[in-house]
């Protein structure tokens, strides 16, 4: 019983947090990048099947950061995915939410896959981890018509990071003296 005690004391004296002193809620403005991965479904024939897609984004992101102990967020955004490896060049605007609490993230984003001549409305639901607009997640796109002519859907893994805070004018993760 003294092993135990002896075991977890340190835990507990370290986890405590004495300042009582929590991060204020704050908005700010972001722009972040995005990569997503989505490899190819097995039930399409061999020569229509592209090895995978690599997708580029770029986003304007509304980040409501609720503070308090428990960190959590609120992430409204719009932008543009960019897919350069395809038959053809698609750009797809976008907008989305997510939610963010403790690392976990849920979300959804609308994406409409165009070449300038057809569009194709899809719906991104994902998971993941992250908050205040930083994510890796899993997504899977969701076709809204079954006559789509754009790439199937397909599980997506996925990255985004903020680089610049429009509202204090810094890009994020450089060190500040």
């Amino acid at each position: 019983m003294r092993f135990l005690v002896l075991l977890f004391f340190p835990a507990f004296i370290f986890s405590q947090n004495i300042k009582r002193e929590f991060p204020e809620p704050s908005q700010s403005n972001v722009i972040i990048i995005g990569y997503q991965f989505s490899g190819d479904p097995s039930d399409i024939p061999e020569e229509e099947r592209m090895k995978s897609l690599h997708i580029i984004g770029l986003s304007y992101v509304k980040v409501s950061d609720g503070g308090g102990r428990h960190q959590n967020s609120r992430n409204y955004y719009v932008g543009s995915d960019f897919i350069f490896n395809y038959d053809k060049f698609l750009l797809s605007p976008k907008v989305g939410v997510d939610f963010c609490g403790n690392a976990m993230c849920l979300g959804t984003e609308l994406n409409f896959y165009t070449d300038f001549h057809k569009i194709s409305p899809r719906i991104s639901p994902f998971f993941g981890i992250g908050g205040n607009g930083f994510r890796l997640y899993l997504g899977y796109t969701v076709n809204f018509f079954k006559s789509d002519y754009f790439p199937p859907s397909t599980l997506n893994l996925g990255l985004t990071l903020p680089v610049y805070n429009l509202t204090s004018k810094k890009f994020l993760g450089r060190r500040q003296p």
